[in-house]
């Protein structure tokens, strides 16, 4: 993950005497797709009613900066963080969550995380989260006249699948 470029800003108190934190948020969004399909360049941001409109401005800027918020409102009412507090602004969120693994790997750790990630309008204590891997499958190849005498490595990887979707669902 060495080609994963991270912005960390980490506070540090005076006399470290709580439980450390991370406050995590990512910069990336899901592609566009076709740009005619949108009302408008998806690149622009538009205010309407009070509200922000553009590519991330939700999911998930407006996080990273609740977060600074919440730190700058802490410390505006005088109160000092006991320990130390990792701001982490992390890229690959959408797609696979390097980003957060890269700033793990480079030894950003804490006793707890928050991500104010906008998640159906409810807080969520714990995901899933995303497991890789690669599946070979094989087949015996066979003329089409023939096909019962071969194997279909494309059945297989059906067979596979459908495994998958049961074990997803279990858990």
């Amino acid at each position: 993950f060495g080609d994963l470029t991270n912005v960390v800003g980490t506070y540090t108190p005076p006399e470290e005497k709580g439980r450390s934190l991370i406050l995590n948020g990512h910069i990336d969004v899901v592609p566009t797709g076709p740009e005619e399909t949108w009302e408008r360049s998806p690149w622009d941001a538009a205010m309407k009613d009070g509200w922000m409109y553009g590519r991330g401005a939700g999911d998930m800027k407006a996080g990273l900066a609740a977060n600074l918020f919440a730190f700058d409102a802490i410390r505006a009412a005088g109160l000092t963080p006991a320990s130390t507090i990792h701001f982490q602004s992390v890229v690959e969120e959408e797609c696979t969550g390097n980003g957060s693994l890269a700033a793990l790997q480079r030894g950003y750790t804490a006793d707890a995380v928050i991500i104010p990630e906008p998640e159906e309008n409810m807080l969520v204590r714990a995901n899933v989260g995303v497991i890789w891997f690669r599946v070979r499958v094989s087949g015996k190849p066979t003329h089409v006249r023939e096909m019962a005498s071969g194997f279909n490595a494309i059945d297989a990887a059906y067979t596979v699948m459908g495994a998958l979707r049961e074990l997803e669902a279990k858990w």
